[in-house]
């Protein structure tokens, strides 16, 4: 029981990391129980779900949604595989983005919006 005591507290605090650092774009936390020998339900693993709306044609918000997925990501002690994949998302629209600050100074072709949903582990 020891065991899924401590296994539940670390889930519990992984997840409400990603989660207070994702503040308004947090969409839901989940976490998967098992019942110990006690009766009691004990977390055994979690995810947390974060919507990013990247609008590309405002590449300064996009920024800082991305800076603000990444901050989810790393706010947690040991970031997952899952989690990980998160951070290149959000790798991805600052290049994106930041390719679009440089198009505005440049007249060219307009970027459609993108709308991304996150799931960190």
């Amino acid at each position: 029981v020891e065991r899924l005591k401590e296994r539940d507290i670390e889930v519990r605090s992984h997840e409400a990391a990603h989660a207070h650092a994702a503040g308004a774009n947090t969409i839901a936390k989940k976490v998967e129980v098992e019942i110990g020998p006690d009766g009691k339900p004990y977390a055994k693993s979690g995810e947390t779900v974060i919507s990013v709306k990247a609008d590309i044609s405002e590449p300064e918000q996009a920024l800082a949604e991305a800076q603000q997925l990444r901050q989810a990501v790393h706010a947690a002690d040991t970031p997952s595989t899952v989690d990980l994949s998160s951070e290149k998302l959000a790798s991805e629209i600052e290049n994106k983005a930041l390719k679009k600050a440089v198009e505005i100074k440049l007249p060219g072709s307009a970027s459609p919006e993108d709308d991304h949903v996150n799931t960190l582990a």
